[in-house]
């Protein structure tokens, strides 16, 4: 009940979970982690950065490949390298997509990131296209 009420600033809830302050920010930001702001400051409720750590302390990426992506959540945040390479296009064309609105991105300190979810939904919807395409069937796209 205690942790619930305390609140600790970013720095020490990276060390609570075990992260550098910078990557939780940008879990922050991407909704991944729920803080508060007070004034100018921001704040993490000190169950909120153990419910983030317990939760995430799935292994990330098995090893071996280096192209293999497993356990990751739908928000965990992509860079466009990464997100290319999951994709299976150039980080070109992935830009080119994310400007024609096929993909959405989000901005954090001057840095594009692509959620794994989206960036799996865009993946499935170009691997259907394809499948279709080679089958010779008209491509059916889902209504949004």
């Amino acid at each position: 009940m205690k942790d619930d009420a305390e609140l600790v600033t970013i720095e020490q809830a990276g060390k609570i979970i075990g992260i550098a302050y910078q990557t939780a920010y940008r879990h922050i930001a991407v909704g991944n982690i729920k803080a508060e702001r007070i004034g100018r400051r921001v704040f993490v409720r000190i169950g909120e950065a153990k419910r983030f750590r317990d939760a995430s302390r799935q292994p990330r990426r098995l090893r071996g490949k280096k192209d293999e992506f497993f356990a990751l959540d739908d928000c965990a945040p992509l860079t466009l390298e990464q997100a290319a390479r999951f994709v299976g296009i150039s980080r070109t064309k992935l830009i080119n997509e994310i400007h024609a609105g096929r993909l959405e991105s989000i901005w954090v300190f001057g840095h594009v990131f692509v959620a794994f979810g989206k960036a799996k939904s865009y993946r499935d919807a170009m691997q259907q296209a394809k499948d279709a395409e080679n089958a010779g069937l008209p491509l059916q796209r889902e209504a949004q």
